[in-house]
């Protein structure tokens, strides 16, 4: 998958557990992978008895898209490590690293 748009409904009372190599998670792993620079989600409530929705159910809608995916089915999303080890002393928040916009236009 080239970029794309994940877009998905969730209720409170249904969860579901995926395998790490499932391929339906791909858009989420996008989302949470350290090379994604760019990303855009927005979300929109629909209450009961409201904004077209029936009486007896409440939705949100969530709508993520982002650039080129550097996620692959079968691969790992994350490099295992000491936080900022890639950094090049540029560490934030004591875990992540703080690039600025001309670095990451770069990869």
């Amino acid at each position: 998958m080239v970029g794309g748009t994940l877009q998905c409904r969730a209720s409170l009372s249904q969860r579901r557990h995926r395998q790490q190599n499932d391929s339906d998670m791909i858009p989420f792993l996008q989302m949470a992978n350290a090379n994604t620079t760019k990303i855009g989600c927005a979300y929109s409530e629909c209450n009961s008895g409201r904004d077209g929705c029936d009486d007896s159910s409440s939705s949100i809608v969530l709508v993520c898209s982002y650039g080129t995916a550097h996620i692959q089915p079968n691969t790992p999303f994350y490099t295992e490590g000491r936080p900022c080890d890639t950094c090049n002393n540029t560490c934030a928040y004591r875990s992540l690293c703080n690039r600025t916009m001309s670095e990451l236009e770069c990869h």
